[in-house]
């Protein structure tokens, strides 16, 4: 196994400096959006295996329509702040890969959105992501205001603008 350095910032007294270093060691898992593209990478596969046993699957197109319209509403918010067109166009690409396309690869297979079921999935996801800040010593707050700033200056913590600013 290898060990891994964890180091910690220099000014402890700095919580926004403690909270993106959390962010660049922990990153993807502490952003909930890829939680639900893990879940429609799992709905998907399996029915691409069986379409008998994706029935009784619990559905992600509704936590990819909630998660659509959060975004929507964070790239208003990017603009209110006048963030650099080139950032909003990030994340633009960003809604695209993660939600749109999956929410039209689930529209072609005609998948159904069993409204109880699927908000009592997605609610359970949610309480286990929170367990999971809460383990992690961070909370939703916290990390969604640390990468909405992160994402303001250009997304360097942020795993998908962190590939993407490698292209531009």
């Amino acid at each position: 196994m290898n060990n891994i350095n964890i180091q910690t910032p220099l000014d402890t007294s700095n919580e926004f400096n403690a909270s993106i270093d959390k962010l660049k060691l922990f990153n993807s898992v502490f952003v909930f959006s890829y939680w639900i593209f893990l879940w429609f990478i799992i709905f998907y596969v399996i029915s691409m295996i069986s379409s008998k046993i994706v029935k009784f699957f619990p559905n992600p197109k509704l936590a990819l329509i909630c998660a659509t319209t959060h975004n929507i509403a964070t790239i208003g918010a990017f603009i209110s702040y006048n963030t650099n067109i080139l950032i909003i166009i990030k994340y633009v690409i960003g809604l695209i890969t993660i939600k749109i396309i999956p929410l039209i690869l689930l529209l072609f297979q005609e998948s159904q959105i069993h409204l109880l079921r699927d908000s009592i999935i997605l609610a359970i996801l949610f309480i286990i992501y929170n367990i999971y800040l809460f383990i992690n010593d961070t909370n939703i707050i916290e990390i969604y205001t640390n990468i909405f700033d992160d994402i303001k200056k250009g997304g360097e913590n942020v795993p998908f603008f962190n590939i993407l600013n490698k292209f531009f």
